[in-house]
């Protein structure tokens, strides 16, 4: 691919002013990155009442993807469609973090955890999405923090 296709394949996802299409987000991932992102997708589908809803969302997340739940002001978690390397925000508050076992964790759920980003009350795990095992991380993390009133 030259380097006119990588500029104009980033512009969807940089492009604040034109929405793009879930499809040409997708395409602008490569193969490992797109069905880890697939797969995040179809596992989020399967939790009841779960609504995908792509957004601007500011840089650095840009054009991403929001899962919301009915009655929740706040999405469970995000996907950053990233061209260079995708990947998921899940915001935990901080009652949400200390009530999980540190010694249930695997070593990148513990990592996302240590390595994410502290807003106020507020903690942003971060996951990458190259690999089913890190999607499997993910939805782990996810349903404990659904499982808490998360």
């Amino acid at each position: 691919m030259g380097a006119t296709q990588t500029a104009t394949r980033r512009v969807a996802w940089t492009d604040k002013f034109s929405t793009p299409t879930l499809p040409t987000l997708l395409g602008d991932l490569d193969g490992a990155h797109r069905s880890a992102v697939e797969e995040l997708r179809k596992r989020l589908r399967k939790i009841r009442g779960v609504r995908e809803r792509l957004c601007w969302m500011g840089i650095p997340w840009r054009w991403s993807l929001a899962y919301r739940m009915p009655g929740r002001d706040d999405a469970i978690v995000y996907a950053i469609l990233d061209p260079g390397g995708p990947w998921a925000s899940l915001p935990m508050d901080a009652d949400e973090v200390c009530a999980m076992d540190v010694d249930d964790l695997s070593r990148a759920q513990r990592d996302a955890i240590l390595e994410g980003t502290k807003v106020g009350d507020r903690l942003w795990a971060r996951f990458c999405l190259t690999s089913e095992r890190e999607v499997e991380d993910l939805m782990e993390m996810i349903e404990r923090k659904l499982s808490l009133g998360g």
